[in-house]
């Protein structure tokens, strides 16, 4: 995925992140689990989709991010979707 992003590049050793300006878009457990920050509509909107209430890494809710599911793992041209309104989303955020 990242592949498709080259100004993004992976951080971290034991888990997986990307960041912006030092604000975290993305986040990759060690037990690959996928987390991502979306807009507030666009969150609401994917936890339906998915039927996802999120629940952070450490049994936290985490304000602005969802659990991608496995299914849309696996799904990569729509997970790109998802990505790049995440990394537009925190790029926006810089501007404010």
């Amino acid at each position: 995925l990242l592949a498709e992003f080259p100004e993004i590049r992976k951080l971290g050793v034991k888990t997986a992140y990307t960041l912006y300006k030092g604000i975290k878009f993305t986040h990759l457990t060690n037990n690959g689990v996928l987390y991502i920050s979306l807009p507030d509509e666009e969150r609401k909107l994917f936890m339906k989709k998915y039927k996802d209430q999120f629940i952070g890494p450490l049994g936290n809710i985490k304000k602005g991010f969802v659990r991608i599911p496995e299914s849309l793992l696996k799904n990569t041209n729509e997970l790109k979707v998802y990505f790049k309104m995440s990394y537009d989303y925190v790029k926006a955020k810089d501007k404010k």
